[in-house]
């Protein structure tokens, strides 16, 4: 049993960070100082849940997990990047994918010859392909105009993420990913609630999405690579929200395919149980 102490603690920061995200939105230094906000709030989520669940942060990393947390705070900068858009939103796309090759090239180098058979190519790949798919579908969200059903279908994957990687050996991770999902959920219940708050969200959205799909990325893989979470359920948990970009623009539709994402998500998570491995975390 998970106790959700750490993340409704984390939720409440993310509150926080949102309002004043929300209300200091606007142009020029305004813009800087929301955005910053904005892309903050999963990365201090993440931080205040680790301190709360009394998990130390070692300055360097240590492991595949602590580097994923060091890609997490990379990408806050670079996620205010990308909800300024234009030529800076392709620096901040870039970086990101710098530091993707990092983390899964540089941070699993004990797996290249025992575990991939020397396919690290094949396994980089795959990974670095999820994730580029994963952050694109967030994004093509507000263009869409679908950036609250794209919250609450990230937030389901992130929040069914959660029992996935706790029965499959990483308890941390787990955490973890529930903290993300209610970075994502928390916005997403609050824009369905308030939608006159959409105006002018969509540069918000994009800053906080880059930080969010990092971090869910390396939690997942962490689980996949680390711990018994099956690749397939990682992947699945991870690219499930591409069912959010489906057509159809009526109410009923969204219900729908947000079902789908829950279901799809469920069945990974219970087909996640088993075994878990004594060694991840």
């Amino acid at each position: 049993m998970i106790d959700p102490t750490p993340v409704l603690v984390a939720s409440g920061l993310i509150l926080a960070l949102l309002a004043a995200a929300l209300g200091l939105r606007g142009d020029g230094q305004r813009a800087w100082v929301s955005l910053s906000l904005a892309a903050l709030a999963p990365m201090a989520a993440c931080l205040t849940t680790l301190v709360v669940f009394g998990r130390g942060l070692p300055f360097l990393p240590k492991d595949f997990l602590d580097s994923v947390l060091v890609v997490g705070a990379a990408a806050v900068p670079l996620g205010v990047l990308v909800g300024l858009g234009g030529v800076r939103a392709l620096l901040g796309a870039l970086g990101a994918g710098g530091l993707g090759v990092w983390l899964y090239l540089g941070r699993t180098e004990s797996l290249h010859e025992r575990y991939w058979g020397g396919a690290v190519t094949e396994h980089v790949a795959v990974l670095l392909g999820a994730t580029t798919l994963a952050v694109a579908v967030r994004w093509a969200g507000t263009a869409r105009s679908r950036v609250t059903e794209s919250s609450l279908g990230f937030a389901l994957a992130a929040v069914l993420a959660a029992p996935a990687l706790g029965w499959s050996g990483t308890l941390v991770s787990a955490l973890l990913a529930a903290t993300i999902s209610a970075s994502s959920g928390l916005p997403g219940l609050l824009l369905l609630l308030r939608p006159g708050l959409r105006e002018g969200y969509a540069p918000l959205y994009r800053a906080a999405a880059l930080p969010q799909v990092l971090l869910l990325a390396g939690f997942l893989a962490n689980g996949a690579l680390y711990a018994e979470t099956p690749p397939w359920a990682a992947l699945t948990l991870l690219l499930a929200p591409i069912i959010c970009l489906l057509p159809g623009a009526s109410l009923r539709s969204a219900v729908l395919r947000l079902l789908v994402v829950t279901l799809a998500c469920s069945a990974a998570a219970w087909w996640s149980r088993g075994e878990p491995n004594p060694y991840g975390y």
